[in-house]
């Protein structure tokens, strides 16, 4: 069914999150999953080329279901991370007006936010993230996404597709912040895939999304530079307390300063 050219790609988009709404608990999860969702969500995405108005949709319905540990190895054991390594090349560093850039924007944020959910408390599925790389069934890597985040012969595809986002989008905070969650997922119970991504750049690319998004990245980007096993992790935090200001008002502490004057 996800191959054919008369779908409405819209409408299946709306199904999708209609099931989202729908799929709010393991049970749910469970149920969908064992009458066949995962695998009919990918084919979608295998077949629904950059039309975000699936994608998106499609990959938020399965990073839904990838909160259940048990579906996290469904998704893997059916061919998953090679798809959504092939989703986020296809969107990736794709320019538009502000709508569609909003829209690709959002969809790269889902497509890495499955990532994150698969590997979260999932050494099985760090270590089958770092084996994961697009086939010529799954599409590759565009070679000019990929630049100077990757040496010759790295196999990550997870990782370089990743890492290229964050190159690609670096304004996106909430994209930028699902991305240092996923790369400290990929290493906190996986020590393996530390020297694939420092290799590659990872460390850079998360002191960038710190500075750029403190409010944002800098909890989560921290975490990763410090399990990444990084010196310099906590670049950039400033430890803020909160006190009780002279006026009665309680403030930061980097804020007495511009207390009213009695």
């Amino acid at each position: 069914a996800g191959t054919s050219d008369n779908f409405d790609l819209a409408l299946l988009g709306n199904v999708c999150g209609t099931l989202k709404n729908i799929a709010v608990n393991e049970e749910v999860c469970k149920q969908v999953a064992d009458e066949g969702l995962v695998e009919i969500l990918l084919a979608l995405l295998q077949a629904s080329g950059k039309d975000a108005a699936l994608v998106r949709p499609a990959c938020a319905l399965l990073r839904q279901l990838a909160g259940s540990d048990a579906i996290k190895s469904q998704i893997v054991e059916a061919g998953g991370l090679p798809v959504l390594v092939l989703m986020l090349s296809n969107f990736c560093g794709i320019e538009g007006k502000a709508d569609k850039a909003k829209s690709i924007t959002a969809t790269l944020e889902q497509a890495v936010g499955v990532l994150t959910a698969i590997t979260l408390r999932n050494p099985d599925g760090a270590a089958a993230a770092a084996e994961a790389r697009p086939t010529p069934t799954h599409g590759s890597i565009d070679d000019h996404h990929m630049r100077g985040t990757a040496h010759d012969g790295a196999t990550a595809g997870c990782f370089q597709a990743v890492l290229a986002v964050m190159q690609a989008e670096p304004s996106a905070q909430y994209l930028q912040r699902q991305a240092c969650m996923f790369i400290r997922n990929a290493v906190a119970r996986s020590k393996d895939n530390i020297p694939l991504l420092l290799e590659q750049g990872a460390s850079q690319l998360l002191l960038k999304a710190k500075a750029l998004h403190p409010k944002i990245c800098m909890d989560v980007g921290s975490a990763a530079l410090r399990d990444l096993g990084c010196e310099n992790y906590n670049e950039g935090w400033v430890i803020d307390t909160m006190v009780m200001g002279a006026d009665g008002v309680i403030r930061n502490t980097n804020d007495l300063d511009n207390e009213p004057v009695a």
